[in-house]
């Protein structure tokens, strides 16, 4: 076939033309069905994949480590001024964030994004009395009570449109009806998306699919190695009759007659541990080299590791990796993979913010400058506090104090909560009981101690 082809004298690259038309046809022709499916590869060839990815627990273990460290723990409320009125703010969003229950696992629903696109929260909540503030009253303020997984099989896009233009809207089914209807109104809803690029057709871009073919490729390999483990756990056994024995034709004592009764014997004899034989007759058990296991295993292996290196970034964190790694190397790797949790992170949370957090301000607004107000500060000067997952990546203790210590020897200031955060304990109040506060070695005090024996 040419790479070219003229076009009105024109001479074009037949790669550079398929480029674009194999890929604009293929978006005009999904959208001339009224519903539009999730173009996802690997639902495309297994609709059940995602189970299947969470039934193997190498992939699982995997999974879970990133779904856990993308959801967090903790999470803050910030504004980018420091003002009264923000503060008010952020304690007010605090309190009815804190309100939701079960939200950390609630967040760990919303991870199943990352790798099967997307992901449908519904958001229930009422009105209840609430006190965000200690110096003031207990108010009445709508907040959002539980997040509720709904399966993203439920939400289908279909258009809208005469076919005149492209308008999609999403709608969902309903099992008491068994029909699928119009979603009117989004606000109760969190949609969690992850790579919304346009060819995926707003369902999102699923890691599932970079692993899929590694499961598939690695059930290939393990069914062809359990179906020859019988063989190569019992060996080969290898029969040698004696020809010159005297044959009888019409008794059926010819030697093709005695090797299927050696081979039936044989078989019989790995569940019996019995063989009978001729004492001129030899029956000599051969092993397996165990090279169809070494190339299974270098497959299963393989396939492991490909695919965890594709959910974490990583492999010797998690003890995986072939032959010995530097500790220098799995720290690096350690780093490589945090900064792919906070990536998740920062997109889970703006996710989150725009929805619940949105949700509760718009809400609750009139509450907040009714308390502005009273106080004597200006409800206009008010922002809206922004949603985040703190971060979660643990430091090394040591290594810490090292630094925080050439730090003040430089004459550079520190942040004292952060120190203690960074070691992994709590600050100490200002006003905490001297007796349950540890006090500080003074070293020059006792560089001037006399020495607790004579003569040391």
């Amino acid at each position: 076939m040419s790479s070219s082809y003229s076009n009105d004298g024109v001479t074009v690259n037949r790669g550079q033309h398929d480029y674009y038309t194999r890929y604009t046809s293929q978006l005009w022709s999904a959208y001339q069905r009224w519903n539009v499916y999730d173009p996802s590869w690997a639902i495309i060839n297994d609709g059940t994949a995602w189970e299947k990815i969470n039934r193997d627990a190498v992939f699982f273990h995997a999974i879970q480590r990133r779904r856990k460290a993308t959801a967090g723990v903790e999470y803050v409320l910030e504004c980018k001024r420091q003002t009264p009125e923000n503060q008010l703010a952020i304690e007010f969003m605090t309190s009815a964030f804190d309100e939701i229950e079960r939200f950390a696992e609630a967040r760990h629903c919303m991870t199943e994004a990352i790798f099967v696109g997307s992901s449908w929260m519904y958001i229930s909540g009422d009105t209840r009395a609430i006190r965000p503030w200690d110096d003031a009253p207990a108010i009445r303020a709508w907040v959002p009570r539980r997040l509720q997984h709904v399966d993203r099989r439920r939400f289908l896009l279909r258009r809208t449109d005469d076919r005149s233009r492209v308008a999609t809207e999403w709608t969902m089914h309903d099992v008491a009806t068994n029909e699928w209807r119009p979603m009117t109104d989004m606000r109760p809803w969190i949609r969690t998306v992850f790579g919304g690029a346009e060819s995926t057709l707003g369902y999102g871009q699923p890691l599932l699919d970079a692993i899929f073919f590694c499961l598939y490729a690695k059930n290939i390999a393990q069914k062809h190695g359990l179906g020859g483990l019988e063989r190569w756990a019992k060996g080969l056994a290898l029969v040698k009759i004696d020809g010159m024995r005297d044959g009888d034709t019409a008794g059926g004592t010819t030697n093709e007659n005695v090797q299927d009764a050696y081979a039936d014997i044989i078989a019989k004899s790995f569940t019996d541990h019995v063989i009978t034989m001729d004492a001129r007759d030899q029956v000599e058990m051969v092993q397996w080299d165990g090279t169809g296991w070494e190339i299974v295993k270098f497959y299963t292996e393989y396939f492991d590791s490909a695919a965890v290196q594709a959910i974490l970034s990583s492999l010797l964190p998690t003890g995986m990796g072939s032959g010995a790694g530097s500790n220098a190397r799995a720290v690096v790797e350690e780093d490589v993979s945090q900064q792919i949790f906070e990536a998740d992170r920062t997109c889970l949370s703006e996710q989150i913010d725009r929805s619940i957090g949105k949700l509760i301000w718009t809400l609750n607004l009139p509450l907040i400058r009714d308390e502005l107000r009273r106080r004597g500060l200006d409800p206009s000067a008010v922002e809206r506090p922004r949603f985040a997952i703190a971060d979660t990546k643990t430091f090394d203790a040591t290594t810490e104090m090292s630094i925080t210590r050439a730090m003040r020897e430089a004459g550079m200031r520190v942040d004292m909560a952060d120190a203690y955060a960074r070691i992994g304990r709590p600050m100490p109040a200002a006003d905490a009981d001297a007796s349950t506060v540890i006090e500080p070695i003074d070293l020059a005090a006792m560089q001037q101690q006399q020495p607790m024996f004579p003569g040391a």
